[in-house]
């Protein structure tokens, strides 16, 4: 066995199998193992092939040939026999067949082919004739009319653009210190130079403060108000929105 052959030859070079683990870096247990012949504890056979040369080459053996002696103790020759003899037994067991029993089944089987195809010849014959002498009936033609779809007119809706509640202008005919609020927010500030026409526009409300309101045209929403008061007179005016 190759377990043996390695073992023998371990002890005979006067060798433990801690020191062949630090050589070839095979664990001791598996060393072991290979050399009990109990090979199931090493995982895969192509491990296994790879110690069993590594330890051989080791021990200055022929790793080639143990590996074969391996290969040749896990299929002992008898197997390869023991098929030979059970096919002779398997052929001792068989009976010669009757020739005379197969003449008249060939003889039988053509007749049955020979007998099928003359039917299958009668029957396309016929079937031939049968359609010749129909004439398929003119189907009448079928009018297609066409049906041409007309586009309807859409009409989109002009939507006119929608302008603020509330627009304010003022025309300046002389010099008027101007504060001006669009919904609560500081807009304008300054004095606007004569003949100058400011217009704003807002959502809720438009608070003026004129300093010479005698020199100032007012005009809301279109509608021309003229002066808020007289030259030199300060005025503070609030339009909000739905106010005429």
């Amino acid at each position: 066995m190759v377990g043996d052959i390695l073992r023998a030859e371990r002890e005979r070079r006067g060798l433990t199998i801690r020191d062949v683990e630090e050589a070839t870096s095979i664990r001791a247990l598996y060393i072991q193992s290979i050399e009990e012949n109990k090979y199931d504890i090493i995982p895969g056979e192509v491990y296994l092939k790879g110690f069993i040369k590594t330890y051989a080459n080791f021990l200055n053996l022929d790793g080639n040939a143990v590996v074969n002696q391996y290969r040749q103790e896990k299929t002992p020759p008898n197997v390869i026999l023991d098929d030979v003899e059970s096919n002779v037994v398997e052929n001792k067991g068989l009976k010669p067949q009757n020739n005379n029993k197969i003449e008249f089944g060939n003889i039988i089987k053509q007749k049955i082919v020979i007998g099928g195809l003359a039917f299958a010849l009668v029957c396309g014959y016929w079937m031939l004739n049968l359609d010749s002498s129909e004439t398929p009936m003119e189907q009448p033609k079928q009018e297609v009319k066409t049906v041409v779809a007309v586009p309807k007119e859409v009409s989109v809706p002009v939507t006119a653009p929608q302008s603020k509640p509330i627009e304010i202008s003022l025309k300046f005919e002389g010099a008027c210190w101007t504060e001006v609020k669009v919904d609560n927010h500081n807009i304008y500030e300054g004095i606007p130079n004569p003949g100058e026409v400011l217009t704003w526009d807002a959502n809720n409300d438009i608070i003026i403060k004129l300093g010479n309101a005698g020199v100032v045209d007012v005009t809301h929403n279109g509608n021309v108000i003229g002066k808020l008061g007289a030259v030199g007179d300060v005025i503070e005016k609030k339009f909000i929105k739905g106010q005429s």
